[in-house]
């Protein structure tokens, strides 16, 4: 495959991450406003499963990309196209998951609330979580670490 094939096939899984956050978000959005609007538990188990669910894809999407990026001959195109969002102070993908990361909360906040749980099980199903969350941004950081490497 050439660079070009491999530029095209990042896109490509670029603009396959960017639908699913589009999706995601959207979905995150309408079950925090409805976690807000009942009394019933499902929004907040309903939207930890979407986030998680979503960041698992946008991880797999990441690592095809690493993949693709690891391959191309052009070292300029590679490093452009690798992290794209990269700056000296931040990166996309940690603020990514961070925002995710921040909607879980809400939403084990609220699923706590509701359910009349006593605070050691709010943190038990916080704690899971960041493993859970932190699995996935470990995934998700392979290009990051092509890009320090290099």
């Amino acid at each position: 495959m050439k660079d070009t094939e491999r530029q095209e096939w990042s896109r490509h899984y670029d603009m396959l991450q960017w639908a699913v956050v589009t999706i995601v978000s959207a979905g995150a959005g309408a079950l925090v406003a409805t976690s807000f609007g009942t009394k019933n538990i499902w929004p907040d188990i309903s939207g930890l499963a979407l986030t998680v669910l979503g960041l698992s894809y946008v991880a797999s999407f990441r690592n095809f990309r690493a993949h693709l990026h690891r391959q191309m001959e052009d070292e300029q195109l590679r490093t452009f196209l690798a992290n794209p969002g990269h700056t000296k102070y931040f990166n996309q993908w940690h603020l990514f998951v961070g925002s995710f990361f921040a909607i879980d909360t809400v939403f084990i906040i609220r699923l706590t609330d509701k359910a009349g749980y006593p605070c050691p099980v709010g943190w038990i199903i916080f704690l899971s979580m960041v493993l859970l969350v932190g699995a996935i941004w470990r995934t998700g950081i392979a290009e990051l670490k092509d890009d320090e490497s290099a």
